[in-house]
């Protein structure tokens, strides 16, 4: 009996380890042993250009570089192309106002005609009547006065002559605050100089006073005495000593007090004030033009 349950006990565990068997085989090793074919895509074959593009952002660069300029200065009438315009051999890019060109070519003619009348009057009376003659010099005063209106009525500012007027208006500012400093240090050196001098004038008359009494010949008679002798020898001594000393002293007072009275100069300040006044006007005759009177 008991070897027929033994035998049952083995028969149940070997086909419980059978059965993992078989499921581990199925279920995890024969599923790795499996490879996966790739998905292939395919397209039908056509013929034609390859096309690549290629984007991106920066700044486009001319291969090469030609400074451009006008043979003349003067302002921009008009730019006849922008940047990346292609161009050709002739093509005009811009054009100066000739404006002043054109005023100068008529008062260079004036100034011809005028001294064909003033340098040969003789020739001219040879071949042309009186009335010609005026007629011709009516005609060029004609002509100037017609260049001038026309640099008036046409006037606008130039920023160029208003920054150099506003520079030099700024620079006579300076030069005046200057020139104002160096008068009111001018002015305050020569006060202490003159004080100087004042106190160099008393100790020199204090030194004199004291010298006169130190060899006042009342007192020789001290001489005599060999006690008193002493004193007023040392006492003559330093009275001597003490009047070359205020004597010097006021001498170098009486040179620094002349220096400084030689250094101040009001002028420096009033003609830096006027160049001032200058510059302003010239600043604001860069800005408004011409006046009505003109």
């Amino acid at each position: 009996m008991l070897r027929k349950k033994s035998f049952w006990i083995v028969a149940i565990i070997l086909l419980a380890a059978g059965g993992g068997s078989y499921y581990y085989y199925t279920s995890e090793y024969l599923p790795a042993q499996i490879i996966e074919e790739p998905t292939i895509q395919t397209a039908r074959v056509r013929t034609g250009d390859i096309i690549v593009s290629a984007s991106g952002a920066g700044a486009v660069v001319a291969a090469t570089e030609i400074n451009l300029g006008f043979r003349t200065g003067g302002v921009l009438a008009d730019v006849s192309v922008q940047v990346g315009d292609r161009v050709l051999a002739g093509d005009v890019l811009a054009r100066l106002d000739n404006t002043d060109a054109n005023k100068a070519i008529a008062l260079a003619d004036v100034q011809v005609a005028q001294a064909a009348l003033q340098g040969n009057p003789a020739a001219l009376n040879g071949y042309l009547p009186d009335q010609t003659i005026s007629v011709s010099q009516a005609e060029i005063n004609l002509i100037s006065a017609q260049a001038r209106l026309a640099e008036l009525v046409e006037w606008q500012p130039d920023t160029d002559a208003i920054a150099l007027a506003e520079a030099n208006l700024a620079a006579a500012q300076a030069n005046y605050e200057a020139a104002a400093n160096k008068d009111a240090a001018a002015g305050n050196s020569l006060t202490s100089v003159r004080v100087t001098l004042e106190q160099a004038q008393a100790a020199l008359a204090d030194a004199q006073a004291a010298y006169a009494i130190a060899f006042d010949p009342a007192r020789d008679w001290e001489l005599t005495d060999s006690r008193q002798a002493t004193a007023l020898e040392n006492e003559r001594a330093a009275a001597e000593r003490n009047l070359e000393k205020a004597e010097g002293a006021l001498a170098i007072a009486q040179a620094n007090y002349n220096l400084a009275v030689a250094n101040l100069n009001n002028d420096s300040a009033t003609s830096a004030q006027a160049a001032i006044v200058n510059a302003e006007q010239a600043l604001a005759r860069a800005q408004t033009g011409p006046t009505d009177a003109e």
